[in-house]
């Protein structure tokens, strides 16, 4: 594993909700970034007593800590056993250096940061915050999710804003000043033909009665029977030809989908087995039964069935120049890294 990387809006929700069942080394690191990297937070550690705290690194207006290492060391530990992996000693050391490395790195970019970029890094962190809420069944299972990785709600959106702001600054350091021209973006969907080949896919609309109370756990029996009852009277209701999507709004318990009527598209492999099978069986309008799942009790509704298909360049293009950008990024990333440090004079010490 290189010892530079830096972190993109999904590396940073795979770390933070790494209980959700995403893994690696590498993004598990990533979440780890950042703590108390700030001038306030650095400055509050001065006015306490720090006799013991050994310096690791020191620059021009850079100091990490022995404290904030094992904190960031901490919260990886944290992240593998919410996923319900055991960390090697072996590897400790390892892991540390690497870390130590983005401590680093993040005051500095910290730093570097202007009014603009912090302004941008406030929108996109909040987009972003809404994004993650949204994804848990609910506010206290989406708290529960934040406390399994070892960080408060708190820490959890300032780290959140401090990468924003980092990566608004790379953005404009790097990805600004990287250009894709339409040749290469063509080239690179020629050459990879089956990385354009879309699935077939089914659209349907559902509603969820959940069988998990708020904090994401499942119901007693007795609770799951009276649970199913309600989906069977929805049910009921749907098929007497009430509006489904109007139902979905007004009784479906799954937050991400119901303010747009409870749809989705997806192709095989991405959803519970029941509700997959269930969903490529319907027709366009038709309704399934009462499925279960480990969710709860689905009502669903097909709407289309979309066969395999190559994706157009017309329709791929910008993504493939993200993609090839974020690449070259990445490639120059150790360089830009070295050079930084070499700039704020980092030194790292022996404790």
């Amino acid at each position: 594993m290189t010892a530079h990387f830096f972190w993109t809006r999904e590396l940073v929700l795979a770390g933070v909700l790494a209980c959700c069942g995403l893994s690696g080394d590498r993004v598990l690191i990533s979440s780890a970034l950042a703590q108390n990297t700030s001038p306030k937070a650095r400055s509050a550690k001065s006015e306490v007593d720090l006799f013991g705290d050994d310096v690791l690194a020191e620059g021009r207006g850079v100091i990490v800590r022995r404290s904030q290492l094992e904190e960031a060391f901490v919260l990886f530990k944290a992240n593998l056993v919410s996923r319900g992996q055991r960390f090697p000693d072996e590897k400790r050391e390892g892991v540390e250096a690497q870390l130590l490395d983005k401590l680093i790195v993040s005051q500095i970019l910290m730093a570097q940061a202007t009014q603009e970029d912090r302004a941008k890094a406030k929108i996109s962190g909040a987009k972003f915050i809404e994004q993650t809420r949204k994804q848990a069944p609910s506010e206290e299972a989406f708290k529960r999710q934040i406390m399994a990785t070892g960080m408060t709600l708190v820490k959890f959106e300032e780290q959140i804003s401090e990468r924003a702001v980092c990566e608004q600054v790379l953005d404009r350091a790097l990805k600004s000043k990287t250009a894709i021209t339409d040749a290469e973006a063509k080239k690179f969907y020629d050459d990879n033909p089956k990385r354009f080949l879309q699935p077939e896919m089914m659209r349907v609309r559902h509603l969820l009665v959940s069988t998990r109370d708020l904090g994401g756990r499942d119901l007693p029996e007795t609770l799951r029977n009276a649970k199913k009852e309600i989906g069977s009277k929805l049910l009921q209701r749907a098929k007497k030809g009430d509006d489904f999507e109007a139902l979905v709004k007004e009784a479906s318990d799954d937050r991400a989908s119901r303010d747009k009527g409870g749809e989705y598209t997806f192709p095989r492999g991405q959803m519970p087995p029941e509700f997959e099978a269930s969903a490529f069986a319907l027709a366009p309008n038709q309704l399934s039964d009462l499925v279960t799942t480990v969710h709860g009790f689905h009502i669903i509704k097909g709407l289309e069935r979309i066969s395999e298909k190559k994706i157009p360049y017309s329709q791929a293009g910008m993504d493939i120049k993200e993609k090839l950008a974020f690449d070259e990024v990445q490639k120059q990333l150790p360089e830009f890294f070295e050079k930084l440090k070499k700039e704020y004079q980092v030194i790292l010490k022996k404790p």
